[in-house]
């Protein structure tokens, strides 16, 4: 598991630097909760979702939306956030070595597309036409 301890915390004391965003990463698809495989990096006011698998994007901003029910991703003003919050979510995603699950996703199966396929060994004829 990644991350930092808490017992500083639970301590009373205020590490610093501390984070300032969570990354997550759910690929447990198909599962028991039927989630969709995503990854996403939360702030104290933001949330960034990416479904890979779909290609699909959400933003919540939880000041305004707690419950996370209208996604912000598409919304002009958010624009700043959104690529913020894509650059952080990298940047995570590289800091915890988190290399699984990187590939695209073809939504009618789980086959690697094109370049992908090939880049782990897969040969052309593998591709469909």
């Amino acid at each position: 598991m990644q991350g930092r301890s808490l017992v500083p915390l639970l301590k009373g004391q205020n590490p610093q630097p501390w984070r300032d965003a969570i990354y997550y990463h759910y690929f447990e698809y198909p599962g028991y909760h039927m989630v969709a495989r995503h990854r996403g990096v939360r702030t104290d006011r933001f949330k960034l979702i990416h479904f890979y698998q779909f290609g699909e994007w959400e933003l919540y901003d939880l000041d305004a939306d707690p419950q996370e029910q209208r996604s912000q991703y598409d919304n002009p003003i958010y624009a700043k956030q959104v690529s913020a919050l894509k650059q952080r979510l990298e940047e995570l995603r590289v800091k915890y070595a988190d290399g699984t699950d990187i590939r695209r996703v073809d939504p009618c199966g789980p086959r690697l597309i094109g370049k992908a396929r090939r880049s782990v060994g897969y040969p052309r004829s593998y591709e469909r036409r």
